[in-house]
């Protein structure tokens, strides 16, 4: 090879660069995190709830109503007791004795609530007791009789036998004490017996009273032996 062989080389480079890259968008700064907001929530900020109390209690008007009705048939029957009271002349509570604890041949009121119906008046008695008072003023009724069932069933046998004991054993005692039988008397005779309950107390008495019939004039005096 001549030296007038040009010998090749590089041109001269400048300091190599590497192609230029387009821009990248840069990302926002970055920002506090928050919960998505949901549709049901408002924009509102949060504030707490208060306790769920459930829907407001209704008033029991059923009850109030029956206390209320119990109440005012508790004062009618108490004006019924009061009236049947005086017009039986049945006296005070102090002064009224327990039928049973009444002596044989007393004389009593308070058997009788008027004129027209002497069971009421009975029942009151049994209720609330009598009055004892002397014979030789008008009186209600006279006590002739008491009387046990002898080897009486420790059962209640029934209203019915028990009535019927009662009505024997009374009319036996009349026939004794007023003189004369009692289907040929003219006064009315009535009689007390041990009703259930008491039977299971061990009660077995039973006490007889002899009464003018409804709507005639109290009696006056004893009716012992007096053959009416």
């Amino acid at each position: 090879m001549s030296d007038d062989t040009p010998t090749w080389r590089p041109p001269d480079q400048q300091g190599w660069r590497p192609p230029a890259q387009p821009e990248q968008p840069q990302p926002p700064p970055a920002q506090p995190w928050q919960p998505p907001a949901q549709g049901w929530q408002s924009q509102q900020p949060w504030q707490s709830q208060q306790p769920w109390a459930g829907p407001p209690r209704k008033r029991n008007t059923t009850l109030i109503v029956v206390l209320i009705v119990g109440v005012v048939v508790l004062l009618f029957v108490g004006l019924v007791v009061a009236a049947a009271m005086i017009a039986g002349g049945m006296g005070s509570l102090t002064e009224r004795t327990p039928i049973e604890q009444v002596p044989v041949a007393s004389c009593i009121d308070g058997i009788t609530s008027g004129e027209t119906d002497d069971e009421a008046g009975l029942q009151l008695a049994l209720l609330f007791g009598v009055t004892v008072v002397d014979c030789a003023e008008p009186h209600d009724g006279e006590l002739i009789a008491r009387f046990d069932w002898p080897d009486a069933p420790a059962d209640y046998p029934g209203t019915e036998p028990v009535e019927v004991r009662a009505l024997q054993g009374c009319r036996d005692h009349f026939a004794q004490y007023v003189g004369i039988d009692y289907d040929s008397s003219t006064l009315e005779m009535t009689y007390t017996y041990p009703p259930a309950q008491q039977w299971r107390r061990g009660a077995r008495s039973f006490e007889c009273i002899v009464h003018q019939p409804v709507g005639s004039e109290r009696l006056t005096g004893s009716v012992r032996g007096s053959r009416r």
